[in-house]
């Protein structure tokens, strides 16, 4: 024979509130209690009269308590605080000194040191646990100096790690240097400007992005313009190579840092959810990937 099934008592009201109060009065005599456990329990016994369906664990967490990493809301969002900027530019400094870069994939390389001097530093900011399936990561901010390095090295690894690369369309030949990329942002925009040479030209081009802001979300949404700004002739001929190199830079830039914050539940790395851009950088939002079934309509 096998044991009845077994049923959880609703708690509510008065029978609630006095189990309650018995249960943490008892808990009160506890003599290893600290003196920070007693004061909770107090302020417990305190707001007992307004409490209804709520079990007793609930009651003692300490709400305003940071556990490092530990910043999963209730609907599986990672709620932890964000870095400031200053923090994040002094340990870029440290992690991506030129003369230790490897010499392939150095993308990776700094972002992957970058996160873990951050949960050296400031674990609260990053996620310890995994995050489930399609919810919101950390916010990572990438200060003006910084994102332009990165997207330099996002656009290298593009080149087939070379800091300059030929583009041959059979008539036109145009020498990009891709170690020579720089970026700004503002509100709402980043811009990439991109040095490049060709027989008897030497140019910047800028490709500017319109993206997300603080009270203008848009996901990973970069609107452009049909051609780049700077030389007429590079434009008409090498404008959308230009825009499809620096668009895929900025966003292999966002991949990697989001990458490097975090893992989902099936281990994969988080991935970019959003930009936000201001004065002093781009925030990138992380999220975990969405899964589908195979063979779901």
């Amino acid at each position: 024979m096998g044991r009845p099934p077994t049923e959880r008592p609703v708690r509510d009201g008065a029978e609630l509130r006095e189990r309650l109060r018995e249960r943490v009065r008892r808990l009160g005599q506890e003599g290893r209690l600290t003196t920070g456990d007693r004061r909770r329990i107090e302020s417990i016994l305190g707001q007992l009269e307004g409490l209804e369906g709520v079990d007793i664990d609930d009651l003692l967490k300490d709400p305003d308590l940071v556990r490092p990493g530990d910043g999963t809301g209730r609907d599986g969002d990672f709620q932890g605080p964000m870095l400031e900027i200053g923090e994040v530019s002094e340990l870029f400094a440290e992690v991506a000194r030129p003369d230790r870069l490897p010499d392939a994939n150095a993308l990776d390389f700094v972002t992957g040191n970058m996160m873990n001097a951050i949960r050296r530093r400031r674990p609260e900011v990053l996620p310890l646990r995994p995050v489930p399936t399609g919810r919101k990561g950390p916010r990572l901010p990438v200060p003006a100096k910084p994102l332009s390095q990165l997207v330099r090295l996002a656009a290298i690894r593009r080149s087939d790690e070379a800091g300059s690369v030929v583009w041959d369309d059979g008539v036109n030949q145009l020498l990009v240097r891709a170690d020579g990329i720089e970026t700004s942002v503002d509100k709402g925009q980043v811009v990439v400007t991109i040095p490049v040479e060709a027989d008897g030209i030497s140019a910047s081009m800028q490709v500017p992005f319109a993206v997300g802001r603080e009270d203008r979300l848009s996901g990973l949404l970069a609107a452009t313009a049909d051609r780049p700004a700077g030389h007429a002739r590079v434009a008409r001929v090498w404008g959308e190579a230009l825009i499809a190199l620096a668009y895929g830079a900025l966003m292999d830039a966002a991949d990697s840092i989001a990458g490097a914050s975090g893992r989902d539940e099936a281990n994969d790395r988080l991935v970019p959810r959003a930009l936000m851009a201001g004065p002093e950088g781009l925030v990138v939002e992380a999220q975990a990937r969405f899964r589908f079934k195979e063979g779901a309509p």
